[in-house]
């Protein structure tokens, strides 16, 4: 019988290898699509896990106060300038402060509680009480120029009920809420500033709880304009002394701000990105001034990010959730998060931000109001 010859049986060797080949060629190809597959699979899923864990912070606030634990809630308690819980305590030399030893230096915090009254909480317009009593230019003497004193028309202690009522609520929500609470919880018809007294250098400076607050005398004669409002928390040493105006020019909602100026909520310890220490009693006593390079060093220490967040296994993309609060020339409250994922196997990143619906500051105080949240009593 006929057998192969060397020539076919190389030929069938060579062809029978292609064949393996081609075959191998295409089990490596598919196996390296279904591992891309997968990969990618795991990093959405991680992307849209991230995505609810910042819609969550961006709803709860959790980052800022745990509503479960007491050990997490850094931020219901009034704080001195030094970060300790207290009423009071001595001040400090050197700018930003600029006070005596026995001034009252105390500043609130978001999560405090506040006392107003109903007529707040349920604030009509045409309630005489809400008018504004604050003038284009507060101090008596302004550059020279007699310009008189609003405070004798509305102030604490005045008189006049329907003058006092919002000197008094602005009082209660800046020594409670701090800085950044009183920004968010003043109302939209407002401006920022209230009296401490009527005007005048004999003039008592106490503030609606009775505790003394030294007023601004020594700028622009500003004797019952409360002075941790005005120099510390509004940066009016970079306002009046730089640009020579007073501080109406800055008393809108939005015209504190125009000055190169910050204002943000902070995270509590454990809560903030990439291991910084937390800012949270920085950004409750003061804006962040753009303008002296505050902002870049501040930044990482301003951002909550979530700890909590480790839902994958070993090897899998991991996760990166940053949530930030911010307020600017260009935008009240605004929130700005970012939702990362890190491919460990492919060393591959990608981002994306975006400006979500969030709950407001009342909101999320609200909601530690609920019965199965604690029933915390917030807002008085």
């Amino acid at each position: 019988m006929r057998g192969f010859t060397l020539v076919e049986l190389l030929v069938s060797l060579a062809l029978g290898l292609i064949i393996a080949l081609t075959a191998w060629a295409g089990f490596r190809v598919a196996a390296k699509t279904l591992g891309v597959a997968q990969n990618l699979s795991r990093e959405n899923r991680v992307l849209v896990e991230g995505y609810g864990q910042a819609m969550t912070e961006c709803d709860f606030w959790y980052a800022e106060d745990d509503p479960f634990d007491a050990a997490g809630q850094p931020q219901r308690q009034r704080i001195d300038d030094a970060g300790n819980p207290a009423i009071a305590s001595p001040g400090t030399t050197g700018w930003p402060f600029f006070f005596d030893v026995s001034e009252e230096t105390t500043f609130g915090q978001p999560f405090a509680p506040v006392d107003l009254s109903d007529e707040f909480w349920n604030l009509n317009v045409s309630d005489p009480r809400t008018w504004s009593r604050q003038g284009c230019y507060k101090a008596p003497n302004f550059n020279g120029w007699l310009t008189g004193s609003y405070a004798q028309v509305g102030c604490i202690g005045h008189p006049d009920p329907e003058g006092e009522w919002m000197h008094v609520e602005q009082d209660r929500m800046y020594s409670n809420l701090g800085w950044n609470g009183y920004l968010d919880y003043l109302p939209n018809p407002w401006i920022i500033g209230y009296y401490l007294g009527r005007e005048g250098p004999g003039a008592p400076t106490t503030d609606s709880e009775g505790s003394p607050v030294r007023g601004s005398g020594d700028f622009a004669e500003m004797y019952t304009f409360p002075r941790p409002l005005w120099l510390i928390s509004m940066n009016g040493f970079e306002i009046y002394p730089s640009s020579g105006l007073s501080p109406e020019t800055a008393l809108g909602r939005m015209g504190v701000h125009l000055y190169g100026i910050t204002t943000c909520f902070a995270p509590r310890t454990g809560w903030v990105a990439d291991g910084a220490a937390p800012a949270y009693v920085r950004v409750s006593q003061r804006s962040i001034v753009n303008r002296w390079s505050e902002w870049a060093p501040l930044e990482p220490r301003l951002h909550a990010s979530l700890p909590h967040l480790s839902l994958t296994q070993d090897g899998w993309p991991q996760a990166k959730v940053k949530v930030i609060r911010r307020s600017g020339v260009h935008g009240f409250g605004r929130v700005e998060a970012l939702v990362g994922v890190a491919n460990p196997t492919t060393g591959a990143v990608r981002e994306f931000s975006f400006t979500p619906i969030d709950t407001s500051l009342r909101g999320a105080r609200q909601q530690r109001q609920w019965a199965h949240w604690g029933a915390a009593s917030m807002d008085r």
